[in-house]
């Protein structure tokens, strides 16, 4: 018997109040995706036009009795997963450093950004009817770059889903 994936539905839908919420902010992206595999790779953020690139990403579900230590019965997932936005920002080119006033709007930008993913987290309707979410817990949040023109932030967040 296949257990139902009623995880991506979620994921998309926080992926989708997060672009909302980026797009109600003045800040839209470019590029939306459910991203696979471990890293993200950030070949949409160089079209500075696009407005970047935003996403979820799974990093991992830790299977567990649904109820305490009970060796039987239905499992319960640990879910571990990201959301995070790259954008363009200011590098070194053949016409010197960047000025304080550019790199200070770039951090700005981010951290911009970093409170608007955490709302969307926050303030997503949780579907406790088909998920057993008890707590969801925003872990961290850290900074992403620079890595050439790019730079953005991510949060990391863990609920536990019932199978």
């Amino acid at each position: 018997m296949t257990t139902p994936d009623n995880l991506t539905p979620i994921l998309k839908a926080i992926l989708k109040d997060a672009e909302d919420l980026l797009k109600d902010d003045g800040r839209p992206v470019g590029h939306v995706s459910y991203q696979p595999g471990n890293t993200v790779s950030w070949d949409d953020c160089e079209d500075c036009r696009q407005g970047g690139q935003l996403w979820i990403r799974l990093i991992s579900l830790v299977p567990q009795p649904a109820g305490g230590s009970q060796p039987c019965g239905p499992l319960a997932n640990q879910v571990r997963a990201a959301l995070g936005v790259v954008r363009c920002v200011h590098g070194v080119t053949d016409e010197g450093f960047p000025s304080p006033e550019e790199l200070t709007g770039d951090a700005t930008q981010i951290t911009e950004d970093a409170f608007s993913l955490q709302n969307a987290l926050v303030n997503y309707d949780w579907p406790s009817q088909f998920v057993g979410v008890k707590t969801v817990n925003i872990e961290s949040g850290l900074p992403l770059g620079p890595q050439g023109f790019c730079a953005g932030f991510e949060w990391t967040f863990a609920f536990k889903m019932l199978r």
